[in-house]
């Protein structure tokens, strides 16, 4: 049986860093990013800019079925035992989703967390001004639209899922110390 691991947390908190060192410590583990779906589906769609505005209002794509069903395919494709899902879920229904569809595979809920909402926006900040991947990443007003959202969804994901009796790891990504990661590691697999 599967194990599926969902790295989630605020917009540039260093979830894809933290699923990356996950699966450099997590023996036959493969990374699935959420993010890296969406952008191959808005590739194919009829409007590729609809993402910038709809995420920044929402932090959730337009299109959410594509998306679970394009994320769905890709976990029963996999051959590996463990499979980190990068970027998801970002709110409370796409939770729903994850409980309900997987179940089976006992699924575990990380959160990237850089300290809690309020003192991360200069961090979360600098790192948008850094990375510059989209609109949003470049747009200040934008930008903490977007960080409010998440926050609100994400904390509260967070308690959710823990209601809901899901194994919950909060990981504080500003601390750099490898060694604690592969102990971090070791415990999320068990």
């Amino acid at each position: 049986m599967k194990r599926l691991y969902f790295v989630t947390g605020m917009p540039l908190a260093g979830k894809t860093t933290l699923a990356k060192k996950m699966g450099e410590y997590v023996p036959d583990a493969q990374t699935i990013s959420t993010g890296d779906i969406a952008r191959k589906l808005i590739a194919v769609s009829k409007d590729p800019n609809s993402l910038t505005e709809e995420t920044a209002k929402n932090d959730k794509y337009p299109d959410e079925q594509p998306l679970r069903d394009a994320l769905a395919a890709a976990i029963e494709a996999s051959p590996k035992f463990h499979i980190i899902v990068e970027g998801f879920p970002r709110d409370e229904e796409q939770l729903n989703w994850v409980k309900d569809k997987y179940w089976h595979y006992f699924p575990k809920i990380v959160v990237a967390d850089v300290g809690g909402p309020q003192g991360s926006y200069d961090t979360l900040y600098n790192r948008a001004r850094m990375r510059a991947r989209d609109e949003v990443d470049r747009n200040p007003a934008l930008l903490v639209m977007r960080l409010h959202k998440a926050a609100n969804n994400i904390y509260g994901l967070a308690y959710k899922a823990r209601q809901m009796q899901l194994d919950v790891f909060t990981i504080n990504t500003l601390l750099k110390d490898v060694d604690l990661l592969k102990q971090i590691a070791k415990v999320i697999v068990k």
